[in-house]
């Protein structure tokens, strides 16, 4: 789990766009963090936290405790931790992260974002989720600050609160922030963008976990029709196949079995939505 909502939040991207080429004129700190990206992108993340470790004790040598390429050290050495299910670790981490960051940023700052989703992720793991829930806020606040509340940026960040609401199966909670994120992504993405299809299929869900399914049915249409037009070149698609099951359960709750084994097969991974 952690590795899927930490790539979605650009943590490891961003630990793997430092690696380049070394240069000889690169000092060790910089060769470190590149070789610690490097590993990353292998999914050798024991070697990548050596290095980023090391490159954090050069850093903090030349620079002192305070600084932003301390800080992103910092963090890169508990992505590493976090990718390894180290919680405590990293969460030790991403709390001197955010402490570093607020007094050099502030407040408001959009680098505040990659520690506060980091301790959201670790506290949501521990099931801890009125931590989880508290910096799920915070990082929402700092997101709609750096980019408005009618960006794609913003609904991904909506997201950590539905998750921790779902999770507890507080749906009348989660309903009106899914719908809500629906609504900004019409606005913000083509009506054919498989990420707003993903979002049709989850509030699809949220309606017929609550009963509503005449709603349900609707958008798990809708999201078919967007999923189901892409080429999946012979690979699953997680969503999709998500889609797919839930709808059929649907239509086998309101005694349409036949339809579901049709809409099923239509379905199949490797096979293309249209008729």
């Amino acid at each position: 789990m952690a590795l899927e909502v930490v790539g979605r939040y650009g943590l490891i991207q961003q630990v793997v766009s430092w690696y380049r080429p070394e240069e000889q004129s690169d000092p060790s700190w910089r060769q470190d963090r590149r070789a610690g990206s490097r590993f990353s992108r292998e999914g050798k993340y024991r070697k990548a936290e050596k290095k980023y470790r090391s490159s954090l004790r050069t850093l903090e040598d030349i620079y002192g405790p305070k600084h932003h390429e301390v800080i992103t050290a910092i963090n890169a050495v508990g992505v590493a931790c976090l990718m390894q299910g180290e919680l405590s670790e990293a969460e030790r981490l991403f709390l001197r992260s955010l402490r570093l960051s607020r007094e050099l940023f502030g407040e408001e700052a959009p680098n505040l974002s990659v520690p506060l989703q980091a301790l959201y992720q670790i506290y949501f793991e521990r099931e801890d989720f009125t931590s989880a829930e508290r910096y799920a806020r915070q990082n929402l606040q700092i997101v709609e600050g750096a980019f408005g509340e009618l960006d794609p940026r913003f609904a991904d960040s909506l997201e950590d609160l539905v998750a921790i609401y779902e999770q507890q199966h507080l749906f009348d909670e989660a309903i009106p922030l899914r719908e809500r994120i629906v609504r900004i992504l019409r606005k913000s993405l083509e009506e054919s963008d498989p990420v707003l299809g993903h979002a049709l299929g989850r509030l699809a869900f949220l309606y017929h976990s609550v009963g509503r399914y005449r709603d349900a049915e609707s958008f798990y249409e809708r999201a078919l029709e967007i999923l189901g037009s892409i080429d999946p070149r012979g690979k699953e698609d997680i969503e999709l196949t998500a889609v797919v099951t839930n709808y059929a359960a649907l239509l086998r709750a309101t005694n349409r079995p036949a339809e579901a084994t049709t809409m099923s097969e239509k379905y199949q991974p490797g096979r293309s939505g249209d008729p």
